[in-house]
């Protein structure tokens, strides 16, 4: 397919509402790119405070003793600006209790991820017609905008591709091979906002673009960003299967789920789980969940800087508690994280473990 070049201003003088949004979160900095530093409120010292969004890159099952044990919980939290939060209030942090189910916290602290050096990175976006209810500002393409931005031969040797699906036979397409140069998308996203088909063909996009990235891709650190409403309706392939294929190849999986009806990030099956969730956590990527469609610029403005690695995470660590008669051992265990922040915005991270 023929790549047409145009500016991105061109774009956000046909957009309103969410992309005047968005360009409200830059407007501080005279416009500035999601890569470059942040000043503004959300900073003290030139360090960011307040969190914008939240993610979870890691869950871990530390040890269980009959009904009650610990576990962590790796979290990836960006301000406004899109830069990673390296401090903040551990009081505005809480983990919702069910009612057989009881979360007290442990700790957190502050660690550094490890460095994965210039990135090439498959963007993979659902063009499902369950996005037009799901995402009926399109939010999806104003992110997308946010990543492709950050991409530029004067940054580094990143590299990106965009690819769309909406059909079992047909709806797989990407837009050009992979580029040093996010604008080279620009044409892509102007016409793509409008074309919606008849399935989620989930699990085979992601195999298939896994193998994209295997073979056409330059850079060693290889990752996958997947935006959907996460409900797969049509693959051949299982998610276990993209799971274990991305593995393989050494892909990481970064997912951002849209909110919907029922949870797809956590949602599971007596057997088996087959959510975003578990693919990010078994490729050594990572995952955020919202509606919000500022908390998701915040996400997609940083995590260019995730992929690349060596950026400012938190390890909390969790006590859970069942009811005196059950054990722990063996057990799924599903959660929400919660953050409520200085502004009263509420950041929630939904998770799931199982314990040995």
């Amino acid at each position: 397919m023929k790549v047409h070049f145009s500016h991105l201003l061109g774009r956000i003088s046909k957009s309103t509402g969410l992309v005047a949004a968005i360009i409200l979160l830059f407007a501080a900095a005279g416009c500035r790119r999601a890569t470059e530093p942040p000043t503004g409120p959300d900073t003290q010292a030139g360090q960011p405070m307040i969190p914008g969004s939240v993610g979870v890159i890691g869950v871990k099952a530390i040890s269980s003793l009959g009904n009650a044990g610990d576990f962590e919980l790796d979290l990836f939290l960006t301000d406004s600006n899109g830069k990673p939060v390296n401090n903040f209030d551990p009081s505005t942090i809480s983990i919702v209790s069910a009612i057989d189910t009881l979360f007290s916290p442990v700790g957190l602290t502050a660690a550094t991820t490890l460095l994965g050096g210039p990135f090439s990175a498959e963007l993979l976006i659902d063009q499902s017609n369950s996005m037009a209810y799901n995402d009926p500002l399109k939010l999806r393409w104003k992110a997308a905008d946010i990543f492709l931005s950050a991409v530029t031969p004067a940054l580094g040797s990143d590299e990106v591709q965009l690819s769309t699906f909406n059909n079992f036979m047909f709806g797989l397409t990407s837009y050009g091979p992979f580029a040093r140069n996010g604008h080279d998308f620009d044409h892509a996203v102007d016409s793509l906002s409008n074309v919606l088909g008849p399935g989620t063909p989930l699990y085979d996009a992601m195999y298939a673009e896994s193998d994209s990235l295997a073979v056409l891709s330059h850079n060693s650190n290889k990752a996958l960003i997947v935006m959907t409403d996460g409900d797969d309706n049509e693959s051949y392939h299982s998610l276990w299967d993209a799971i274990n294929h991305a593995k393989a190849l050494g892909i990481k999986v970064f997912a951002i789920a849209l909110k919907t009806g029922k949870d797809t990030v956590t949602q599971s099956v007596p057997g088996s789980e087959w959510s975003l969730f578990t693919a990010a956590m078994n490729t050594g990527g990572g995952v955020m969940k919202t509606s919000d469609p500022q908390q998701v610029a915040n996400y997609y403005a940083g995590l260019p800087k995730l992929v690349h690695g060596g950026v400012s995470y938190f390890k909390s660590t969790w006590h859970v508690k069942l009811p005196s008669a059950s054990s722990l051992a063996g057990r799924q265990v599903n959660g929400t994280l919660q953050i409520v922040t200085k502004a009263n915005t509420k950041l929630t991270a939904p998770f799931t473990l199982t314990f040995p």
